[in-house]
């Protein structure tokens, strides 16, 4: 769009400035008289402007083929700004400044700003700062984004060479004496993503290979009794661990308006294992009215490439396959936002993560979730649209998309969780949509026994608000989704 319009834009002042005002608007009238209601070509235009002015543009048709600006080269000036500038950005480089907040329950309200130096053209190294500061745990977080891009021809589009960076707190405990001890964790991602060229530059399908490497840097709470003569007394103190992980990952998205699908290959390693995973979307349109069904596909193996011990079973617990949906410590890149990461009451505990198998149920409190495998997990997700008729939210005064919601799925050892009840399991229910699914409410209402069992087992009071989930998603959120209505 940038080239078609922009780009095309210059291109028709530089020919206005060539031929002059009064000429070109000569030209203009001839073009539309002889060609109005018929399909011209740039070579008909070409014509026109030469018999009608009497000068050859050649010079400037040639331009049309040149890669590059088509404007002369100036040396750009920086210029601090509020929020963003679209204007003149060939000859300005612009450093914008806003305001911005978080939130999450370990660090409380965080107010901050936003530093970045992102415009139109793109800058060939861009960057944006976000330093906060928590008010509750009394510390400065970060996050922080810089990478250069180069763009080749022929099969490479482009390729991108950066780094990211986050520092927050995860975890909290008060000891007797009401001492807060904070944890907190950092990580420096490094990264490499090579996008490719498409036959058609009108495409709307983007395919990418790219490679992470996570070095993260996270605190755990060590536990430790004192005795001191007749008295024993708890001491807890925050140890910091270092690991990284690698990933390669390989992407297929078409964000085309009808049928649009995605399909991503990915493997990540470590020195104990390999993970690897394959996951597909495809949205059916229904052609008898809006929305339609959206269908999710997930197949993942999980290798070992050790000894497979029980020591090491529990070391890489963290990052099994999971039949229902991650929570805050098993997002193990620290790549997705949790209110309460490591939360197992109240409101912040129900918070999950789609990944792997995408089911919407929770079964966090026992020692091994059901539906977590060290082994092959395979799982299908299906949501739909309600027809507005049919959606009893409709009496509202502002529209909230009703979905439903269904999976199904099987592990490596379902069976013998399952006690012989069979080897898939299920559930289904209602999702709200929030702010154009960058926020999705579930609300469970049939699933496997072994998921019943549970609930009546473990949650107690109120179990049905505690089967209730939900799921943010604001690292994939997409300015495009919303529109001038309220944007749920």
């Amino acid at each position: 769009s940038l080239i078609t319009y922009h780009k095309g834009g210059e291109w028709m002042k530089k020919l206005e400035t060539f031929l002059g005002r009064p000429m070109f608007d000569s030209c203009m009238q001839a073009y539309y008289d002889k060609w109005m209601f018929r399909h011209p070509y740039p070579e008909d235009f070409k014509k026109i402007l030469e018999s009608t002015s009497g000068r050859s543009v050649d010079n400037l048709f040639r331009e049309l083929d040149k890669k590059g600006s088509l404007l002369p080269p100036v040396k750009r000036s920086f210029q601090l700004v509020s929020f963003f500038n679209f204007k003149d950005g060939h000859a300005k480089n612009y450093i914008s400044i806003a305001p911005v907040a978080g939130y999450n329950t370990y660090d409380g309200f965080m107010p901050g700003a936003l530093i970045h130096n992102y415009q139109l053209p793109l800058n060939r190294f861009s960057f944006f700062a976000m330093p906060l500061y928590a008010a509750k745990s009394k510390q400065f977080n970060v996050l922080l984004k810089a990478s250069y891009s180069w763009y080749p021809d022929n099969v490479i589009y482009k390729v991108n060479l950066g780094i990211n960076a986050a520092r927050f707190s995860i975890n909290e405990y008060q000891n007797s004496v009401d001492e807060r001890i904070i944890a907190r964790f950092k990580k420096w991602v490094p990264y490499l993503r090579v996008t490719f060229n498409q036959d058609n530059t009108s495409s709307n399908t983007e395919r990418y290979i790219q490679f992470k490497s996570f070095f993260i840097n996270e605190d755990a709470f060590d536990f430790r009794q004192v005795i001191q003569g007749v008295d024993t007394s708890n001491i807890v103190k925050t140890i910091s661990a270092r690991r990284n992980l690698n990933q390669l990952k390989f992407v297929i998205d078409n964000k085309r308006m009808l049928y649009p699908y995605r399909a991503e290959f990915q493997v990540e390693q470590q020195d104990a294992f390999v993970r690897a995973a394959f996951t597909g979307n495809y949205y059916f349109n229904y052609s008898n009215g809006p929305g339609g069904l959206a269908l999710r596909l997930f197949v993942g193996k999980f290798f070992y490439t050790i000894a497979k011990t029980i020591q090491q079973q529990f070391q890489t617990d963290r990052y099994h396959l999971n039949l229902s949906g991650a929570n805050g410590y098993e997002d193990y890149t620290y790549s997705n936002y949790f209110v309460g990461r490591n939360e197992f009451e109240n409101v912040g505990s129900q918070q999950m993560m789609i990944r792997d198998g995408g089911f919407k149920v929770r079964t966090d409190l026992l020692s091994k979730k059901i539906g977590k495998t060290d082994d092959w997990l395979i799982a299908a997700n299906f949501t739909t649209a309600i027809p507005h008729q049919w959606n009893p939210l409709k009496v509202l005064p502002f529209e909230i998309p009703l979905k439903l919601f269904a999976d199904i799925g099987t592990f490596a050892d379902a069976s013998a969780q399952q006690a012989k009840k069979g080897s898939f399991l299920f559930d289904a229910g209602l999702q709200l949509s929030l702010l154009k699914e960058s926020i999705m409410i579930y609300i469970p209402v049939i699933n496997s026994s072994v998921f019943s069992n549970y609930f009546k087992s473990t949650l107690g009071n109120n179990r049905l608000l505690k089967t209730i989930s939900f799921s943010i998603d604001i690292q994939n959120f997409n300015w495009q989704k919303l529109d001038r209505k309220i944007p749920f």
